[in-house]
């Protein structure tokens, strides 16, 4: 077991994409590869290592739970090392939530495929099979987030009247995070999916916090009271300045101005709306550029935690951009099906976390 879950694993460190790469690579004919995996994990040396079909065949009978338990083991090493202290958030370990697109077909590859149609009732109509998964990773640093929940976005069976869903998948992830992590302290970043009464329920009974991105269509009385208290003069306000210079790029001037209502009352939760305006003048040209964001939070701000409240919102693309984007375009490519067999998917996803993890 030891020697086949670490050929895997080190097959992610080493970037190599198929199963049969792996094989081909690691198998090398003066068994020098067979001979470090087996140094490294304490065991005999032996010759070779184990084929890919070997490990698949695996894969199929492992259950879930045992490398999600070893996951769990690793970051728990990680927390209680109290190295990572600086990377909290108002005493709260922030956990990014979000989903992403894994593999698709063009036939129904198992019951549990999600499926959609697209160009309904075109000669060119296409109906396709995916595979999705919903993600938490805790921040360990600017550029350092790992791992420490995994929900697979699934149907129960192959024909269901509803198929499940990313708001779904959250209910059960956050039934796991809570239960391997009963005391950890939790402030959820997440995208303006999450901005839902059932979602604020969720937390408050987790005893989580949670900044989540807001647009005013997802819960349009809060962005009404919002404007109202606004135009009143009766929110909070703060501004700040400062200039930018680049050694190839031209000067830029840009404006943060962040402004706040607290205690706005939605379905027995007390919410804050923070919105953050950003105008870049840049050197030589006439017209401003102009952001706007919105966040939701339980959570208290002030006049001298709004601009860390509105840095530690944004963080909420590390997701996309430090995880799914490195996962699946630079490093461990996992939308490359290692294994047709669906648990076997499924143990090689969460691998490839605990590589991610190592590395």
């Amino acid at each position: 077991m030891q020697q086949m879950l670490g050929t895997i694993l080190m097959k992610n460190i080493c970037s190599i994409e198929s199963m049969q790469g792996m094989t081909n690579q690691f198998n090398d004919a003066e068994g020098i590869c067979a001979e470090n995996l087996c140094k490294a994990l304490g065991l005999e040396p032996t010759e070779f290592l184990p084929h890919y079909v070997t490990i698949n065949t695996l894969l199929k009978k492992l259950e879930l739970k045992e490398l999600e338990t070893l996951r769990n083991r690793l970051v728990y090493d990680l927390l209680r090392s109290r190295r990572f202290e600086g990377a909290r958030f108002q005493k709260k370990w922030l956990v990014i939530v979000d989903a992403t697109g894994l593999f698709h077909f063009r036939e129904r590859h198992c019951e549990h495929c999600l499926k959609t149609t697209k160009n309904k009732g075109k000669p060119e109509e296409a109906t396709y099979y995916y595979h999705h998964v919903l993600e938490a990773r805790i921040v360990l640093g600017e550029k350092m987030q790992v791992s420490i929940g995994t929900e697979f976005i699934e149907n129960e069976k192959e024909d269901v009247e509803k198929q499940d869903c990313e708001t779904k998948a959250f209910k059960r992830l956050a039934k796991k995070i809570k239960r391997a992590y009963p005391h950890l302290p939790i402030c959820i970043l997440a995208d303006s999916l999450y901005a839902s009464e059932p979602v604020f329920s969720l937390c408050r009974e987790n005893k989580w916090n949670y900044i989540i991105r807001y647009k005013e269509g997802s819960i349009p009385s809060i962005a009404e009271e919002y404007r109202a208290v606004m135009q009143m003069g009766e929110g909070e306000k703060k501004e700040k300045e400062e200039e930018r210079k680049y050694k190839r790029r031209k000067r830029e001037n840009i404006k943060y101005g962040m402004s706040w209502v607290s205690e706005l009352e939605y379905k027995g939760h007390s919410l804050t709306v923070m919105e953050l305006e950003i105008e870049i003048e840049k050197e030589g040209k006439k017209e401003k550029e102009i952001k706007r964001f919105q966040w939701l939070t339980n959570m208290r701000i002030t006049g001298k935690t709004a601009w860390e409240f509105a840095q530690t919102g944004r963080k909420r693309w590390k997701i996309e951009n430090d995880c799914f984007n490195v996962q699946k375009n630079i490093r461990y490519d996992i939308q490359h099906a290692n294994s047709l067999d669906y648990n076997g998917m499924k143990c090689h996803y969460i691998l490839t976390q605990i590589a991610d993890i190592l590395m």
